[in-house]
């Protein structure tokens, strides 16, 4: 895989830290309908959510832009990622999604287990920026 990547067969996203990417990621119909979409990055190692970023949802496709402050301070290293469909979600004072009414739905692109959550591979390919 290049340096900078997403891999439609297998869901393997890899990128260098703190690069800016925007990646699109085919969903499935039952999932297009869903009123926001949440991106995020989790290391199985210490149970810990590394990235948690709101996605666009436009044309079919989540929409993730991965900017330089959502990964120039991870360390370089093998992660997973999921994506998390979320119906009549609120939000806080700094945009984040959040769902904690009866009426949120919630649904996961992958699962269960994180064993089969795909790969998000970090590298460091140069000077911080």
């Amino acid at each position: 895989m290049a340096a900078v990547g997403y891999n439609p067969d297998t869901k393997a996203i890899e990128i260098s830290a703190g690069d800016t990417r925007t990646i699109k990621i085919a969903l499935k119909d039952e999932n297009a309908n869903y009123d926001a979409v949440v991106f995020a990055v989790y290391d199985k190692t210490n149970d810990v959510d590394l990235l948690r970023i709101p996605a666009q949802i436009s044309e079919g496709k989540a929409v993730i832009r991965l900017a330089n402050k959502h990964t120039r301070d991870l360390d370089a290293g093998k992660y997973k990622w999921q994506l998390r469909f979320v119906s009549n979600p609120e939000t806080d004072e700094y945009g984040n999604i959040i769902a904690n009414d009866d009426d949120d739905n919630v649904m996961s692109a992958f699962g269960p287990g994180y064993k089969k959550l795909p790969d998000f591979t970090i590298t460091r390919d140069g000077a911080y920026v």
